[in-house]
């Protein structure tokens, strides 16, 4: 907790230094979590471990592209989309999703 706060108050500087110059800070949006990581450990219920997610074929990956990350319970969806994206909002001013999942 102590790290995220220390990164917390690094990015919240950097997004007001970045205002005054008329810039904004922009960061993409991590998609996914470690299937043996401390969300899933916590909070099992939130994730389908028998599905990981990935990206669908495209003109690189003909086959797309597993990830090896659990799916998200529609718990979770809700959650995040009400509380993770809220804070990461809070010191930026553009999030950037740049990848289409499939389960």
């Amino acid at each position: 907790m102590f790290a995220q706060w220390i990164i917390d108050e690094q990015m919240t500087e950097l997004a007001s230094r970045l205002s005054q110059r008329g810039q904004t800070l922009e960061l993409d949006i991590p998609i996914g979590v470690h299937p043996h990581g401390y969300d899933v450990w916590r909070n099992p219920e939130d994730y389908v471990s028998t599905v990981s997610i990935g990206a669908p074929p495209d003109d690189l990956t003909s086959q797309g592209q597993n990830w090896g990350s659990p799916r998200c319970t529609l718990t979770d969806a809700e959650r995040t989309r009400t509380v993770s994206f809220a804070r990461r909002c809070d010191s930026t001013c553009a999030l950037r999703a740049s990848y289409a999942l499939t389960t």
